[in-house]
C-alpha cells in the first residue's frame, strides 16, 4: 500500500471522531468504497483503529438511520477477514450489532445485522458470544414475519 492511501485512510479515521452525521455518512461510504477493496486497506484501518471508532457511531445512532445501515454494510464486508471478526468481538461489537438488531424497525438494517452477524459467526470464538448475546429471539421473530425469499434466506444463514 502506497503513502498516499495510508494518508487517506488515516484521514478518514479521524473524520469519523469530529464530523456531523453526514459528513461521517459520506466517510463510511469512502471507507467501504475504497478502504474495503484491498486487504492492505483492511489491515491498516485495523491497525489504526479503525474498528473501535465505527462501533462508537454505531452505539452512538439511531438505530433506523442513513448511516446505520451503511455502518453494517461497512461492518459485514469487514467482517469476511478474520482479524476484522476478532477485533470486532474484543471491542463489544457483537453486543452492538445484536442491541441494533433487536431494536431496528428497518428492514434492511435487520438484514444488514443478520449478514453481519453470520460473517461473524465464522469464527468458533463468535459464536459464544453471538449466543449470549441472545439473537435467537430477534432472529425466529423475523423468519415468522418476513415475506421475502432474501431475507429467509440472510436470516436462515445467521441461526
Amino acid at each position: 500500500m502506497d503513502q498516499k492511501a495510508r494518508k487517506t485512510i488515516q484521514k478518514l479515521i479521524l473524520k469519523l471522531d469530529n464530523s456531523s452525521e453526514k459528513e461521517t455518512f459520506n466517510c463510511l461510504v469512502e471507507i467501504r468504497k475504497k478502504v474495503l477493496k484491498t486487504k492492505e486497506g483492511i489491515s491498516y484501518l485495523l491497525k489504526n483503529g479503525g474498528i473501535p471508532k465505527i462501533l462508537q457511531i454505531l452505539q452512538k445512532s439511531d438505530t433506523d438511520s442513513k448511516s446505520v445501515d451503511v455502518i453494517l454494510s461497512t461492518l459485514g464486508n469487514l467482517c469476511m477477514d478474520n482479524d476484522a471478526r476478532n477485533m470486532v468481538r474484543r471491542s463489544s461489537g457483537i453486543e452492538i450489532i445484536a442491541h441494533v438488531f433487536a431494536e431496528s424497525k428497518t428492514e434492511s438494517i435487520q438484514n444488514r445485522c443478520s449478514r453481519t452477524l453470520a460473517n461473524l459467526a465464522l469464527t468458533k470464538e463468535n459464536i459464544v458470544t453471538i449466543l449470549k448475546a441472545d439473537v435467537a429471539e430477534t432472529l425466529g421473530k423475523l423468519l415468522e414475519s418476513t415475506k421475502t425469499k432474501e431475507n429467509i434466506l440472510t436470516y436462515s444463514r445467521t441461526v
